[in-house]
């Protein structure tokens, strides 16, 4: 990167915050919560803040990003940017869970456990690379960077094996307090058949 795209460096930043977001948005509508549009608008913004504090550092030169360690004004950027990042990221992870529980009882099982775990997954996740990080900055300086990426791979590695396992990834309500069309219908399958075939 610092050889052949040095004017990308860093970039990633614009997009650290919306991690949260995105993956209580991803809850949110597994659930079938109903938000408000000022609400989602409200989930997304510490994410745009935390991107705007980067955007003087992003308009840099290409020279100085391939020789940047810490500048003037990027260490306070780059804090603020992880701090919302990760603790937005906690947050939503909380907040998801709230809501899987308190929608447990219309779920599926297996929806419940998917949920469940994914929320699981991520808040671990985003704990442990924040206590890392912590530790790299403010007690030792050990450059945490492999330790972040290494956790991000076993997050990713333990989702997908969980959604192969499990064949689906299931994501319906299935119990709801509305009765579903045509549960007590008396029409079998065989006349079913018959009327889409003389439809068809």
């Amino acid at each position: 990167m610092k050889e052949y795209l040095p004017h990308m460096l860093r970039v990633r930043f614009l997009i650290h915050g919306f991690t949260g977001a995105l993956f209580f948005s991803y809850i949110s509508e597994s659930l079938g919560l109903s938000i408000t549009k000022v609400r989602k608008a409200l989930i997304y913004l510490p994410a745009f803040i935390g991107a705007i504090f980067v955007v003087p550092y992003l308009l840099q030169s290409a020279d100085f990003k391939r020789e940047w360690e810490f500048s003037e004004f990027t260490p306070i950027a780059y804090y603020i940017n992880y701090l919302i990042a990760r603790g937005t990221l906690l947050l939503y992870c909380l907040l998801a869970w709230n809501a899987i529980q308190k929608k447990r009882n219309n779920l599926r099982k297996e929806t419940h456990q998917w949920l469940a775990f994914v929320t699981a997954a991520c808040f671990f996740s985003g704990l442990i690379t924040s206590a890392i990080t912590f530790v790299d900055f403010v007690i030792y300086d050990f450059v945490s960077y492999h330790w972040l990426h290494l956790s991000s791979t076993v997050l990713v590695i333990l989702i997908a094996a969980k959604a192969i396992r499990d064949g689906h990834l299931s994501q319906q309500l299935v119990a709801d307090s509305k009765p579903k069309s045509y549960q007590s219908s008396s029409l079998s399958e065989e006349q079913a058949s018959d009327i889409l075939s003389r439809l068809d």
